[in-house]
Order: C-alpha cells, then sequence, then structure tokens
C-alpha cells in the first residue's frame, strides 16, 4: 500500500513539474559581490549551456530577462564583460535558485571562498571592477549558446593580460596542497622519530603522540582539499556540483571536528589515549556523559526512513557521522586502555553506523533518480 502511494507521489511530482515546464514568465537577477553589484555586464541566462535570454546589468546589478520559458526554479548565469585590462567573463552553474516571483539574489562571496585563492579569482573574474554609475558599453558582445562553449574553452587558458585565470589559480592551489602534504609527511616522519626518545606513558611522549595524530588529521584534511580541487580541475575548472560541495564539506567538518576533540583532550591533562575523567567532566555528567550518549544508537528499518522527508534524511546522516566519527576516534586514540570486550562494541557500533548510512544513501538516490 505504501508503495502504491509513493508511487502515486512521484506521478503528481512528476505531473507538476511538466507543469512547471512549461511555465513562462519574467525573470530578474541580482549579481553582487560582497554586497556590492556587479554593474554593465553582459548576462546570459541559461539552463545549463542552454541560453535563455540575455540583459544588462543596471547600477545595482540587476539583470531583467522577459518572458523566459523555465525549466525548472534551477538556473545558471555565464558574464562577460570587456574592460581597459582584457575580457572578463565568469560562469555560474548550480548555484542559482529562482523564488516564485522568479528573482533571485546571487552573491558570489560564498563561491570564491569555497574555491580558494580570492584574490586571484577575484581579478580573473572581474568580480572588483568598479564602474556602477558609468554608463555601459554601446558595443554588445552578448554570446550566442555556440560562443558560451568557446568562451568555456577558454577558461583553461592564461588571459593576454596576464592575471591568472580559474584554471592557473585550480593549478596553483593544487600545487600548494601538494606541496603541504609533502611538508606534513616530513613533519610526521621527524614526530615518529622523536616520541621514541621518550619513556611511554611519560607526558613528553603524550605530547609527541598527540602532535602525531594532530597531523595525520590535517593530511587528512588536506588531501580531500587536493580531491576536491583535481575534481574541480577534471569538470573543466568549474565549481562542484552542490551534491559534490555537501560531500566534501561533511568530510571536512569530521575531520575537524576530531581535530577539536583531541585538543581538548590535551588541553585536559589526560594522557594521549586515555578519556577525561569524570572529575573533569563534571557538567557533561550532570546530563549524561559523552560516551553514553554517543553509544545510544537509533537504527531505523528502511521501511521507517521511506517514511521521512528528504531533509529528515540528510539530519539523521549528518548525526550518524558525527557518531561515527567520535566511535572511530575512541578506537584510534584509546590504544591499550580499552579493552578487548570495548573494542569489539565499538567496532560493532561502527559497523551498524556505517549499515545505516548506506540505507540512507540508498533512499536519498532512488528519490533522486526519480524526481
Amino acid at each position: 500500500m505504501k508503495n502504491l502511494l509513493l508511487n502515486a507521489l512521484l506521478l503528481l511530482i512528476s505531473f507538476n513539474t511538466l507543469l512547471y515546464s512549461q511555465k513562462t514568465m519574467d525573470v530578474s537577477l541580482k549579481i553582487m559581490y560582497k554586497g556590492n553589484p556587479l554593474c554593465n555586464w553582459e548576462v546570459t541566462l541559461k539552463h545549463g549551456d542552454v541560453a535563455l535570454g540575455k540583459a544588462i546589468t543596471d547600477d545595482k546589478g540587476m539583470a531583467k530577462f522577459n518572458g523566459v520559458t523555465l525549466l525548472s526554479k534551477s538556473v545558471d548565469a555565464y558574464g562577460y564583460k570587456k574592460t581597459a585590462n582584457g575580457e572578463k567573463k565568469w560562469d555560474v552553474k548550480g548555484y542559482i535558485e529562482l523564488n516564485d516571483a522568479g528573482h533571485a539574489d546571487f552573491d558570489f562571496d560564498p563561491l570564491v571562498k569555497e574555491m580558494g585563492m580570492p584574490a586571484m579569482i577575484e581579478n580573473a573574474w572581474g568580480l572588483t571592477i568598479k564602474d556602477c554609475g558609468q554608463v555601459a558599453a554601446t558595443t554588445s558582445k552578448a554570446e550566442e549558446p555556440k560562443t558560451v562553449e568557446k568562451k568555456e574553452e577558454d577558461k583553461t587558458s592564461i588571459t593576454s593580460t596576464g592575471i591568472p585565470s580559474p584554471a592557473e589559480s585550480n593549478q596553483a592551489l593544487k600545487a600548494n596542497l601538494e606541496s603541504k602534504l609533502q611538508t606534513i609527511d616530513a613533519k610526521l616522519e621527524k614526530k615518529e622519530k622523536e616520541k621514541n626518545k621518550y619513556t611511554e606513558g611519560s607526558k613528553d611522549h603524550s605530547d609527541v603522540l598527540y602532535e602525531v595524530e594532530d597531523l595525520k588529521l590535517e593530511k587528512q584534511l588536506t588531501q580531500l582539499q587536493l580531491e576536491k580541487t583535481e575534481k574541480s580541475i577534471a569538470q573543466n575548472n568549474m565549481p562542484l556540483k552542490k551534491d559534490e560541495r555537501e560531500y566534501y564539506n561533511q568530510k571536512e567538518k569530521e575531520v575537524k571536528d576530531a581535530q577539536k576533540k583531541l585538543k581538548e583532550n590535551k588541553k585536559s591533562g589526560v594522557l594521549f589515549g586515555q578519556e577525561p575523567t569524570v572529575e573533569a567532566n563534571n557538567n557533561e555528567d550532570k546530563t549524561g556523559s559523552t560516551s553514553e550518549k554517543d553509544s545510544k544508537i537509533k537504527l531505523n528499518t528502511m521501511e521507517e526512513l521511506n517514511e521521512m522527508t528528504a531533509t529528515q534524511l540528510k539530519k539523521l546522516k549528518v548525526e550518524l557521522n558525527t557518531q561515527l566519527t567520535s566511535k572511530k576516534m575512541k578506537l584510534k586514540t584509546g590504544g591499550n586502555k580499552i579493552s578487548a570486550d570495548e573494542k569489539s562494541k565499538i567496532d560493532g557500533e561502527i559497523q551498524s553506523i556505517e549499515a545505516q548510512i548506506d540505507l540512507i544513501n540508498q533512499v536519498l538516490s532512488t528519490r533522486k533518480e526519480n524526481e
């Protein structure tokens, strides 16, 4: 019965999507960088590489497109401007969502921060050009759909003015991260030798172990950032899609949470591999210890997961990933202080959490395929 209801709901969603895809309306985009309008830019409204309309942003950064037939509220935008320092251009995909009135405010700031090396991107894309209040150039060079493809290919070339392109910025970031990994490896090798100088169980030995673990986590974080950069390079130096960004943001958050916990343990004065004492966690014990909270794992059946909304599933997934990181850290830092029985119990909990996350991913994937 539930499957029949689910199928009916999916058909209804598909029918509504079909109705929306035939909707023609006026669209407006307000283009900004750090709250400042981007004026006199030729903007092409697109679905992917298909041009829907062209307009020039006014002194408030507003571009208006009349009578646009939309396939969805998610749109893309291509910007072009000819300046004294050469041609400037950007291509934004997967970041702009229109409201019901057909309007969206888009600020480049989060996107630039996410890509890294903001100064290079600001220059390459022309985001800091301040010409609001000036008359736009009378010569139009708004591209046709075929020209869009040509301009996208130009993203991998070096600009004639010597200003780094997004491709150059990505390559520079990649080289920087690779160099950072080499530095971390050198530090790890040095610390691994240093820990042998101290007696096991001493504070000095513990401090070195904390430093080694922190370096390992920093290496893991850097590897994620490098992987993200290489993926952008493989996609013609375009920003990652929303689901890819969410994946890497979650993974980076897990590593940073582990780093935070590690620093808190060291600051509390406990030796590496030990958990803070009850006295040290007096405040936590009043509401239940952290370890007790972590051990309470609520597992749902596939039927229960199917009844949850996408938002509920994603929230549950974040909570499970947090528990998973905590338990893996406990195993990693516990050393010989964890009994065989406790280790076996934690291993079982980790497997249960990972299995639950796999089920959530299956449900989310099925819904995405049926959209």
